[in-house]
Parts: structure tokens; C-alpha cells; sequence
């Protein structure tokens, strides 16, 4: 298959393991804190390249959900309690660091909002992308567009009208949920 759609419902949110990395990070912080999902000591960093900038990354193991796991690439997926904090996520490729060990996704934030707070990152439940670029709205030319013979009439709204009773647009629909406390 290409592609995977999971509708899970709230209720089996779950608590990824995760761990801040010491390095690579902008700017500086105190690394005494750090097992306890503490950035102790946090500024911004003074340097030409990201003068300005404050962030670090998290180790992340996603292997227990039952989400296929390009679904967490997806930056889209991801609501921050601080929305000025930019957010990438990339696989672990690097199988022979050992502080990497066991993780299966790297989210690197970055912000020029340093403050003292309690981040708090969660993944939610939608209708991935996927599904809106293979489905059609309108086939009326469908012999003529090569484009249009590799969709399905009608699939979003098919799926969204599933998705609709697993996340309520009146919900935060979080699947997964975890916390990073910054002290400046």
C-alpha cells in the first residue's frame, strides 16, 4: 500500500518517550536539569549565524503508536502552547549514535520568544494530506487528465465524514502529548 489512514480515538492518548538533547542547540542552557524535561538557565544566543534565536531538539520515540511514522513529519500535525517556535521533525537516521538509540523521531524548535513557560507539544488526529491529493472533486474530463485517473471521486469527503466522529472540530484531539519546562 501507499498510503495509511489510523482514526484513533482521545481517549488512548498516549505519552511518547522522549529526551532533550544537550547538542546541537541556539544559544545556551544548563544541562543539569535535563532528565527531568528541564532547560535550566535558557538564553538566547549571541553568536552572528543565529544571533537572536533560542532552541534545541527532542528525541523522540514514536514506535508504539499506531500511527504510520511519516504521519509525524507532517509539521502540520503538531499544535505548540507557545506558537512562536518554529518546528521541524525529521527521522533518526543516525542508527550508530548511541544517545539516539531507541527514538525514532528528531523535533528541533527554535523561537526568538524566550521565556519562562512549560511547552507543551501535542500531536493531533486529523485527516492526513495524503487523502486530499488523491481524491477527485471533479472527473468530468478524466480521459483526457492523466492526473484525475490516479484519484478517487469523492474520497475526502468520505473520509472526513470518518474522521469527523473520531476528531470533533470542538476538541483538541491530542494522540500524544509531551511537556518541556523552560526557566530562563
Amino acid at each position: 500500500y501507499l498510503n495509511r489512514l489510523v482514526l484513533q480515538s482521545e481517549k488512548e492518548e498516549s505519552q511518547p518517550n522522549y529526551k532533550i538533547l544537550s547538542s546541537p542547540k541556539i544559544g545556551d542552557f544548563s544541562r543539569t536539569e535535563l532528565n527531568n524535561k528541564i532547560i535550566a538557565d535558557a538564553s538566547l544566543s549571541k553568536n552572528n549565524q543565529n544571533k537572536g534565536f533560542f532552541g534545541f531538539n527532542l528525541a523522540v520515540d514514536f514506535s508504539n503508536s499506531i500511527q504510520d511514522p511519516s504521519y509525524f513529519l507532517d509539521t502540520t500535525n503538531y499544535v505548540l502552547s507557545n506558537a512562536s517556535y518554529q518546528l521541524v521533525v525529521e527521522p533518526i537516521s543516525n542508527k550508530n549514535d548511541p544517545s539516539l538509540s531507541g527514538f525514532t523521531h528528531l523535533v528541533k524548535l527554535k523561537t526568538t520568544d524566550l521565556r519562562n513557560e512549560t511547552l507543551e507539544i501535542q500531536v493531533v488526529g486529523k485527516t492526513p494530506n495524503w487523502v486530499y491529493n488523491s481524491s477527485s472533486i471533479d472527473d468530468s474530463n478524466i480521459l483526457n487528465e492523466t492526473s484525475e485517473q490516479q484519484k478517487t471521486f469523492g474520497l475526502q469527503y468520505l473520509i472526513e465524514g470518518v474522521s469527523d466522529a473520531f476528531y470533533p472540530k470542538s476538541s483538541s484531539n491530542a494522540i500524544s502529548t509531551f511537556t518541556v519546562t523552560i526557566k530562563k
